[in-house]
């Protein structure tokens, strides 16, 4: 007797990060035996996480890809601002994104699946997210890219994540497309290859701040410890070029970039900062009045107050610097729909702010310290 195998097949759901966080695209079926004719109404997919009150919901699929003979490509029906897809849930009260445990049940109609076999569902497969290793330093951990063309020098891109993603869960490459972004082969070639540094503070980058009337505290200062970090890294990987040092920065991470770059000024070429959280120092900020930096902010913002970004520049413009850029918005749309005017730096990921007929990305690679 023929023994019938341990499973019909298996699904590989993928995700990506889109503009508003990491969720579930696709779902990548391998099967054990020849597939027989398939339209999408032999398949049906369902979903249960914290996102969706922990029942079930039924996806739509609407759309099929042949690989070769045993394996299919099945995407679902694209929705950015839905939860239930997403990776990620946020808790208002901690004021941090959570990893959810996402179940999924899957159902082939009989033509396909005949003796109703179990299908083998394995872990979730982050787009890009999962070329990232993760590594502690100190009490934080950081997440890294390595370019895969490293022959000749590359840049460095340091990512400063906002509130909410703190952790030891890389929510912060999850909950939006800070560090992605510059993974993506466009932007890695437009950069040429960089690597990605991005650090994940266990808490908050500030010591503490007010939000919707409750008080959040951060568990020290990071500042001089992310600058080890980025120096250890460097003499570490003799290929990047320590002329193209950048630092990408929002919200509270807009204010910790601007701390670490005032930290060694010499060190870093430039810094994209939106909407940064607080105002540093004087001493800090007069630590950058020779320093190439790009601000962003919405008018609208009623998270981080649009007077953080323009004190900023007034006191550097006073001290006579000339390397500076601001771009504002009225307001923040996201796939047709307006979306918290907190959120300017989906902009900056998606490259979408220019001057003149320079993009923001392209304005930040021109950016070089002098031969060091």
């Amino acid at each position: 007797m023929i023994s019938s195998p341990q499973f019909l097949c298996r699904c590989q759901p993928i995700a990506r990060v889109e503009m508003l966080g990491a969720q579930i695209i696709r779902f990548d079926f391998a099967f054990e035996q020849k597939i027989p004719a398939f339209v999408l109404s032999d398949l049906k997919v369902w979903l249960k996480s914290k996102n969706t009150q922990d029942k079930w919901i039924k996806l739509e699929v609407v759309e099929y890809q042949y690989l070769d003979s045993h394996c299919i490509s099945v995407w679902i029906k694209p929705d950015i601002h839905s939860i239930t897809t997403k990776l990620l849930s946020f808790d208002p009260i901690r004021f941090t994104q959570e990893r959810l445990n996402v179940e999924i049940k899957i159902k082939f109609s009989k033509q396909i699946n005949p003796r109703t076999l179990p299908c083998q569902i394995l872990p979730i497969y982050c787009l890009g997210v999962d070329e990232f290793q993760q590594h502690l330093f100190c009490d934080f951990f950081y997440s890294v890219y390595f370019p895969r063309q490293s022959n000749n020098k590359h840049p460095l891109i340091i990512c400063l994540h906002g509130a909410g993603e703190g952790g030891k869960n890389q929510s912060n490459l999850l909950a939006d497309k800070m560090a992605i972004t510059f993974w993506n082969e466009s932007t890695q070639v437009l950069f040429d290859y960089p690597y990605i540094l991005a650090p994940q503070c266990p808490s908050f980058w500030l010591k503490k701040f007010v939000l919707n009337d409750r008080t959040y505290s951060g568990e020290r200062d990071y500042t001089d410890d992310l600058l080890k970090l980025v120096t250890q890294f460097i003499a570490q990987y003799p290929n990047i070029d320590r002329r193209r040092i950048y630092i990408v920065g929002g919200s509270m991470g807009g204010y910790q970039g601007l701390r670490l770059f005032a930290a060694k000024p010499d060190l870093f070429a430039a810094a994209l900062i939106a909407c940064p959280a607080q105002i540093p120092s004087k001493t800090e900020l007069n630590a950058l009045i020779n320093e190439p930096i790009w601000f962003l902010h919405c008018n609208g913002d009623q998270v981080v107050p649009i007077e953080n970004t323009q004190k900023i520049i007034r006191c550097l413009i006073s001290q006579g610097n000339l390397h500076l850029q601001a771009t504002y918005f009225n307001d923040i749309v996201v796939a047709n729909r307006s979306v918290n005017p907190h959120c300017v730096f989906l902009y900056l990921y998606e490259n979408q702010v220019k001057i003149g007929n320079t993009s923001i990305f392209e304005w930040l690679m021109q950016q070089k310290k002098e031969r060091v």
